[in-house]
């Protein structure tokens, strides 16, 4: 069974959550993408799953929760 490191809420959000505790240059796969985790991220943080800039608002839940500082 291959481990789920992440969810993505709804198809609109920039984020992911992690389910688990992800290590550094692990490799996951969303949206047909290969993303590199480059920090050490705990459970629950939020993974950005695109580059975003300072400003640009940052969707969960297909919502703004906030933007980039």
């Amino acid at each position: 069974m291959k481990r789920r490191y992440f969810l993505k809420i709804n198809s609109k959000d920039n984020v992911a959550v992690a389910l688990c505790p992800i290590n550094k240059d692990t490799k996951i796969n969303i949206d047909n993408q290969e993303l590199v985790i480059r920090e050490d991220t705990p459970k629950g943080y939020k993974i950005a799953l695109k580059s975003i800039d300072k400003g640009e608002k940052i969707l969960k839940y297909g919502y703004e929760i906030g933007q980039a500082i």
